[in-house]
């Protein structure tokens, strides 16, 4: 028998990156260059190099009680692992997630005086790439199994990206003064207008760009979030955003 308990914890992985300036002209090899500009602190030879960025992941997981012969591989769903010890299993559900990277400087959001939050998201396949890091594999999948989704990404992970996405999408149209959109994962963002205004809102900061490319947010892509979230309905877990006026919150900086 499965007992009805659950408890509720947020999992926080946070950690610096360095993500390059600017573009450079084709590199001798004919691909294309970046150029990475950082500050160091210290006395040579023991320089530390100053961080461009910090990212920062959040998972809000559910940890049920089940009898040992009462939860199995098949009886999970998606976002969920089995925990066990010697005297009970935990299953470890999925309820929420996000990923953002913000800029380490005075500076963010381009010398504008307010920022949203829900334009540092990123999906979590890029930061992985970014950082060579893989987050909470046990839940979202791994680069290692075979069980990958189109992109050669791990399915949860495809659908974790689809989720990021359509929240992003949604942003850009408040920024922008469009109206509202409802979320494909049956997430009806009822938010009110978003007020305020300014060259950042409803944009990606540009010092973003290495982890993403200008088709990220494209037609094409728009069609296959779709696709992904109508492919794997229902989704059991959300975006921290989603329906989270914080995110969406003009924030003095």
């Amino acid at each position: 028998e499965s007992s009805d308990e659950e408890e509720t914890e947020t999992w926080v992985v946070s950690g610096p990156i360095w993500l390059s300036s600017s573009k450079t002209n084709q590199t001798s090899s004919g691909g294309e260059g970046f150029r990475y500009s950082f500050d160091g602190i210290g006395k040579p030879p023991s320089i530390v190099s100053v961080p461009t960025h910090f990212f920062k992941v959040i998972v809000v997981i559910g940890k049920r009680k089940a009898s040992i012969l009462g939860t199995t591989q098949q009886s999970r769903g998606i976002g969920e692992e089995e925990k066990e010890n010697p005297t009970e299993n935990r299953v470890v559900v999925m309820k929420k997630f996000g990923a953002f990277v913000l800029p380490n400087s005075e500076s963010i959001a381009a010398g504008a005086n307010k920022i949203r939050l829900v334009d540092y998201l990123v999906r979590l396949s890029d930061l992985e790439a970014v950082t060579g890091m893989e987050f909470f594999p046990n839940i979202l999948g791994s680069y290692d199994v075979t069980a990958l989704g189109e992109d050669g990404v791990p399915l949860n992970k495809e659908i974790v990206d689809a989720l990021t996405d359509d929240v992003r999408l949604y942003a850009r149209s408040r920024g922008a003064g469009g109206g509202g959109m409802k979320n494909n994962n049956d997430n009806n963002f009822e938010m009110k207008k978003h007020a305020g205004s300014g060259k950042n809102n409803g944009a990606i900061d540009s010092a973003l760009v290495p982890l993403s490319n200008p088709e990220e947010l494209s037609k094409g892509r728009q069609r296959k979030v779709n696709q992904i979230l109508r492919d794997n309905s229902p989704v059991t877990f959300q975006h921290v955003c989603t329906k989270n006026e914080a995110c969406f919150k003009l924030l003095s900086v």
